[in-house]
């Protein structure tokens, strides 16, 4: 899905791509029918420094890394940095957001054993969405057979028709879905979770065709930081 963003109302000679996942909060459609969201309104103003427009390239999250690599999309929203990524991405600083992310393990009400410790996992099968960083406790431990799927729907039905026996999201993220998608609530989260402190940030692709806007770009994140635009942003999403 392409969608255009139009941040003036007279043509700009530069536009940029955005790779976003539909996420609530960080993305979704509003009741105009429109995609909004915190990486709309984050990217708009960034991109608003430079008098540019940008669109809009609506895929599953690990389709997204990929456009990034291979330079199809400018900018994607919302990443954690590792070493991995930094290959193929500038990390626009300072990072838009640093808080405490909380991680939560969804099991049906039914199962009969409730996750308590990190250790109960190396008996279940436990999805993931393909291409997300989570802790490393988790994403590391070789005892614990992840099964990566492409979307959160599909996750959520995977559990319901027993599958996977849990799968691990972003608290933040995966409540707006089972709202959705388990609306008779046979899905809980477990008594196991996760905080960890993370950094959130806008990240260029190394192969973007704006690569070198990247020191205006990290000028336009401080100063917009500086005014506390950024935090106005985030105040209005609870963040």
């Amino acid at each position: 899905m392409l969608v255009s963003w139009q941040i003036f109302a007279s043509p700009s000679p530069k536009k940029y791509t955005l790779a976003v996942e539909l996420n609530p909060p960080f993305t979704y459609i509003d009741e105009n029918n429109r995609i909004n969201g915190l990486s709309v309104e984050m990217i708009g103003q960034l991109v608003a420094s430079q008098d540019a427009t940008f669109e809009m390239l609506v895929c599953p999250f690990a389709r997204c890394l990929k456009l990034a690599e291979e330079g199809h999309t400018d900018f994607i929203f919302g990443i954690i940095k590792t070493a991995e990524r930094e290959e193929f991405l500038h990390f626009i600083e300072p990072p838009f957001m640093s808080s405490t992310t909380h991680y939560s393990f969804y099991q049906l009400k039914s199962h009969a054993k409730p996750i308590s410790t990190l250790k109960d996992l190396t008996q279940l099968t436990v999805g993931t969405q393909r291409g997300a960083k989570h802790f490393s406790e988790f994403d590391n431990n070789p005892d614990i057979f992840k099964v990566e799927i492409t979307s959160i729907p599909t996750l959520i039905e995977m559990l319901r028709k027993k599958r996977i026996d849990a799968f691990l999201m972003l608290t933040l993220s995966a409540e707006p879905y089972l709202k959705k998608f388990d609306p008779r609530r046979r899905i809980k989260p477990s008594p196991f979770s996760y905080k960890d402190q993370k950094s959130g940030y806008i990240a260029l692709s190394k192969k973007s065709k704006h690569v070198l806007d990247l020191p205006l770009l990290n000028k336009a994140m401080v100063e917009l930081k500086r005014q506390g635009e950024i935090q106005k942003v985030l105040n209005k999403y609870n963040l």
